[in-house]
C-alpha cells in the first residue's frame, strides 16, 4: 500500500509540473501586441521609441539584410522604461501602440512597400 500511495503522490506531482509547464508555454505564446491591421491599409513603416514619442527618443534597428532586421528591447526594459510602437500605414495614417509589458525585440521584414513586424 505505501508503493501505491507514493506512487499516486509521484503521479500527481509529475501531472501538477506538467500542468504548470504548459501554463507557462501558453502565456509565453500569447500575443504581443504590435501594430494593428487596417482593413485595405498596409503596414508601411515602423518607428520603435524608448518611452512616449513626444520624447523623440526613436531607436534605430539592427539590419541582417537589406529588407530585414530587428530592435533589440529588452535593455529598455532592464532600466524600467518602455516602449512604444509607431505605426505608419500606406494612407500616412498613424497609430501610436505603447508596449508597457516586456518585450525582448520586434523584428521587420520588408517585402516592396509593404512592412510585416513580430514582436516577442
Amino acid at each position: 500500500m505505501p508503493a501505491t500511495v507514493t506512487g499516486f503522490m509521484w503521479l500527481s506531482s509529475g501531472l501538477a509540473g506538467m500542468l504548470l509547464c504548459l501554463l507557462c508555454n501558453s502565456a509565453q505564446a500569447a500575443p504581443v501586441p504590435s501594430c494593428p491591421a487596417r482593413a485595405g491599409h498596409a503596414l508601411h513603416n515602423v518607428t520603435v521609441f524608448d518611452g512616449d514619442p513626444a520624447e523623440l527618443a526613436s531607436l534605430v534597428p539592427e539590419q541582417t539584410s537589406r529588407r530585414k532586421g530587428y530592435w533589440p528591447l529588452a535593455y529598455v526594459y532592464a532600466q524600467g522604461r518602455h516602449v512604444t510602437l509607431r505605426c505608419t500605414y500606406a494612407d500616412q495614417q498613424t497609430v501610436d501602440v505603447p508596449l508597457s509589458a516586456r518585450v525582448e525585440r520586434c523584428d521587420y521584414t520588408q517585402n516592396g512597400n509593404t512592412l510585416k513586424l513580430s514582436c516577442r
